[in-house]
């Protein structure tokens, strides 16, 4: 498991309602900047990004944005928000068909419980008390070189340290998920490259971003397809976020529409939400 085996001599040490859920609120566009109207191009709406032509087929309501929120993150606020629900990630997690398990920890440094006799990888995270930035991380029992033995311990692996930008928030638990279960190759490792300016650090975090929604979206495809309880629960909790206002969902909106919708954005309809996100941090 080569990811293991290059974070082990480093030892590092829109997404939650409530603690029970895990899951962050909506950003607040005053305090990411984007309080000022902004003409954005609507990748859903354009013919040429939606195979669609016009006339041909009549339009249905799209979530709606916040002032100043571009249209990738109206959708990404709520996919987060949908998969930061604890009971539905754990049951994500679980068809992996790995040992992985989840645990949440009672203080931002601490480390997960780790039984007698257990050596399989772990995902923790922590909710602070304002409930506003949950972080997911990876606790993983690797192998280390002492030079004329290897022995084992426990190291952690914060996605923020590979693919991510460091405290950003969206999406940490499923590269979390995607770490914990070894399924990393199409994202860029960042802690590999020994020189990177600023352009270069936002083209990875924005192409790891893009990734990971990709693979996440073909994740709740396999879920349909296979895990029909689990699918169900996650359309329903879909339609209870549905009820809050803030996430702009019309009321006619499927989960279907939802994915579908989705899966229509291009990595250069993410270049609004990084633009902020480098702005204000």
């Amino acid at each position: 498991m080569s990811l293991i085996y290059n974070m082990v001599n480093k030892d590092t040490k829109k997404t939650g309602r409530n603690k029970k859920t895990g899951r962050n609120k909506k950003k607040d566009t005053k305090k990411t900047g984007g309080n000022k109207k902004r003409n954005r191009e609507n990748p859903l709406s354009s013919p040429d990004r939606t195979g669609v032509k016009k006339g041909k087929t009549k339009s249905r309501d799209k979530i709606k944005p916040t002032e100043g929120e571009s249209e990738f993150e109206s959708y990404h606020s709520v996919l987060v928000h949908l998969l930061g629900t604890q009971d539905i990630y754990q049951k994500i997690v679980k068809t992996s068909n790995t040992a992985v398990s989840v645990q949440e920890v009672k203080h931002k440094n601490a480390n997960p419980t780790t039984p007698a006799g257990m050596f399989d990888p772990i995902i923790y995270f922590y909710t602070p008390k304002d409930q506003q930035a949950t972080h997911y991380r990876v606790y993983f029992n690797a192998d280390y070189n002492m030079g004329r033995r290897i022995s084992k311990r426990w190291i952690t692996i914060d996605p923020y340290d590979l693919y991510q930008k460091p405290l950003s928030q969206g999406f940490c638990q499923m590269f979390a998920y995607f770490i914990a279960v070894n399924d990393v190759k199409e994202f860029i490792d960042k802690s590999k490259i020994q020189e990177i300016n600023k352009e270069e650090e936002i083209d990875i975090h924005k192409k790891n971003m893009y990734e990971c929604l990709k693979k996440t979206l073909k994740l709740i495809k396999n879920i349909k397809m296979n895990e029909k309880k689990l699918y169900d629960e996650i359309v329903t909790e879909f339609e209870d976020i549905k009820q809050e206002p803030e996430y702009g969902i019309p009321d006619n909106m499927t989960f279907d529409d939802f994915i579908s919708d989705l899966e229509k954005f291009e990595i250069i309809d993410l270049n609004v939400m990084f633009n902020e996100m480098y702005s204000i941090n």
